[in-house]
């Protein structure tokens, strides 16, 4: 049912629709890092071709060997490119503390996104301590008879 009834008359004010094809392949991914502690932590998000249209990729953090707030601190977020662009950067921060610790990791995670295809989800950030490992060392030893 279109609505219109016989006798009535309709005028097509414009005769073309504007529709977008995105390539198959057209899509958002991001790169691991690593850094040592008290470092910022800088992501690449990077599309595989510019923009065609705003595009918008959602991101969160999650916890690995790394806690939140002890190891690191991140914000969950919305990247916006605009047409054209094609990388984003989004930069979290690594904690320096005094502690001796093995090596550490988290990720940022794109959770949905508009516009492109999300093909590399996660992110690693690799955390090297800082700390360096105390040497102990002996002398010769005298001993007087």
């Amino acid at each position: 049912n279109t609505g219109v009834t016989a006798g009535n008359q309709i005028t097509i004010s414009d005769n073309q629709g504007q529709g977008l094809i995105f390539d198959a392949n057209y899509g958002v991914s991001v790169n691991d890092v690593t850094v040592v502690e008290g470092q910022a932590i800088n992501f690449v998000v990077s599309l595989t071709q510019p923009a065609l249209v705003t595009t918008t990729v959602n991101y969160t953090y999650s916890d690995g060997t790394a806690n939140y707030f002890t190891d690191y601190n991140a914000s969950p977020g919305v990247l916006v490119f605009a047409p054209g662009e094609t990388s984003k950067t989004v930069t979290f921060f690594a904690n320096s503390d005094t502690n001796r610790e093995l090596t550490e990791n988290f990720f940022i995670n794109l959770t949905s996104a508009s516009n492109v295809t999300i093909l590399d989800n996660r992110g690693v950030a690799t955390i090297i301590d800082n700390n360096t490992v105390p040497i102990i060392s002996v002398s010769n030893p005298t001993v007087i008879e």
